[in-house]
């Protein structure tokens, strides 16, 4: 028989037992429902960024979409307000290239009808006028190719930025045709007049004649004898 006070502390024991298991069991409970918590919040908090970023994305593309609809607006109102500019502009600057290239043949024909007369002539003149020829066919072909009729000024054409942008292209071309044609034509010029000069220099030098006879030269630059 177990005596009654041994038996009484080994229930203490026992039941000091039970309380302490009884303990770490809520704790881990208490440790594993806090670590559920965290994950939870933690997740939470992930979705609260992502949609945070999702939202700031989205209000950056509404910003480009309406900053491009202003600058779609604001093109189209400047294209309006310039439009019976450009369409009263684009003849008008193949017109007046036609004009400059009708002055510079106009007076290609004046330096030829004077070299055909005899009045000034050139040791290498035909081979500048064979520039002048080809300087000429250029510009004429680069006119032709500035057709302002091939341009529509639409404002609501995406396109008008690029047919203008190739006509001023063109235009360029143009001038710098034009440009070498009339350089060609100054100096044929220049070679006539050089060429008159040079004639006109030696016809003016004084006529020295010498006449050699019985030992007697004679000078008739004065008109003395000697």
């Amino acid at each position: 028989m177990i005596p009654f006070g041994i038996a009484n502390a080994k229930e203490n024991e026992q039941s000091q037992a039970r309380d302490a298991a009884s303990r770490t069991q809520r704790v881990a409970e208490l440790e594993d429902n806090t670590e559920v918590a965290a994950g939870a919040a933690n997740e939470a908090a992930r979705e609260r960024v992502e949609q945070a970023k999702e939202a700031a994305k989205a209000k950056v593309e509404q910003a480009k979409e309406a900053a491009k609809a202003r600058q779609i607006a604001l093109k189209q109102d400047r294209c309006e307000a310039s439009k019976s500019k450009l369409t009263e502009k684009l003849p008008q600057l193949s017109q007046n290239v036609t004009t400059i290239k009708s002055v510079l043949d106009a007076k290609y024909a004046k330096v030829t009808a004077i070299y055909e007369s005899g009045k000034l002539s050139a040791g290498n003149y035909t081979e500048l006028d064979q520039i002048i020829l080809e300087k000429q066919k250029v510009a004429e072909a680069a006119i032709e190719g500035l057709d302002p009729s091939t341009i529509t000024i639409d404002c609501n054409n995406n396109g008008l930025g690029v047919q203008l942008d190739s006509y001023r292209a063109s235009l360029n071309e143009v001038k710098a045709a034009l440009k070498d044609y009339r350089t060609a034509l100054v100096e044929m010029v220049s070679a006539l007049n050089a060429a008159a000069d040079k004639a006109e220099a030696e016809e003016s030098k004084p006529a020295n004649d010498t006449d050699t006879a019985g030992g007697e030269t004679t000078n008739t630059t004065d008109g003395e004898a000697n």
